[in-house]
């Protein structure tokens, strides 16, 4: 299981603003509307009635979409709509990312232990309201209907903090070319309270400790990232991007995993914790 990024995330946290149903996100609600509202930037992206759940998925899937249909409908810019998203994104996700991270490791932890304890279709069967596992069919209900087969490409599954009541299929992601199901790893009051504190600058410390160009590459790996993504991210050589995550690596601060043609650097516990500023007790992983 992984994140599928600060992008997916941000598409979810904008329909959660404007849906005032779950208490979990009041104070983030507050917190990143005031912000908004002192910088003189629109609460809401999408004209009526489009909701960013079915209109803007085409930021993270490749596969066939209705969203860029409906945009031109209302006589909406893409790229516009996509720069919109990418100023919500630094406002109402970036700052309290590191903690979302953690707050997924944890999550991931857990569905890591059901499938010992009750297999795969443990999980499966689990995802979420709409949708139903019956071996070994996996139905996701949604508005444009239709059989999607794998052909041995497999299925991620990735937790998303800002999915409140359903499951969302990416039929091909656009950076891992691979289908995915992101499902509702909604955070409880008490963990709320520590998710939605005041956002610190917790890696600047890191950047006196390992430098600032380390301390860049292990933040921006809390969302997890190829070598090649690295280093386009912070505008480095490949080469240069390498040789920070072996370092880091061997430090203990991240893993590197292999998912088909793609490798992966994911940060562990240890260096989740030192990006979030905390022991690890807080967010349980310890």
């Amino acid at each position: 299981m992984n994140s599928l990024g600060v992008l997916a995330e941000t598409i979810f946290a904008l329909d959660s603003l404007d849906d005032s149903g779950s208490g979990v996100f009041r104070r983030w609600r507050q917190r990143v509307r005031h912000e908004l509202e002192r910088q003189g930037s629109p609460t809401r992206i999408l004209p009526p009635p489009l909701r960013p759940l079915s209109s803007l998925l085409w930021l993270i899937d490749r596969g066939p979409q209705r969203g860029l249909d409906e945009l031109a409908e209302m006589g909406c810019n893409p790229q516009r709509i996509s720069a919109a998203v990418q100023d919500f994104s630094r406002v109402a996700i970036k700052p309290y990312w590191e903690r979302m991270s953690a707050y997924r490791e944890i999550e991931r932890e857990a569905r890591g232990r059901m499938v010992l304890t009750g297999g795969t279709e443990s999980i499966l069967a689990n995802l979420g309201a709409r949708t139903t596992w019956q071996a070994p069919v996996l139905e996701i209900s949604r508005a444009d209907s239709r059989d999607v087969h794998l052909d041995g490409r497999g299925l991620l599954l990735a937790p998303a903090v800002f999915l409140s009541d359903r499951a969302v299929f990416i039929e091909s992601h656009r950076v891992l070319g691979r289908p995915a199901v992101l499902f509702p790893a909604l955070p409880d009051q008490a963990m709320a309270s520590a998710l939605w504190k005041e956002p610190v600058n917790s890696t600047a410390g890191l950047a006196a400790l390992m430098g600032h160009t380390r301390a860049a590459v292990l933040r921006e790996l809390a969302n997890s990232a190829s070598t090649g993504e690295l280093a386009e991210r912070l505008g480095i050589s490949p080469a240069g991007a390498s040789q920070h995550a072996t370092v880091l690596r061997k430090a203990g601060l991240i893993t590197t995993q292999r998912q088909r043609n793609t490798v992966l650097h994911v940060p562990t516990r240890l260096g989740m914790a030192l990006l979030t500023g905390q022991n690890g007790q807080s967010f349980g992983l310890e």
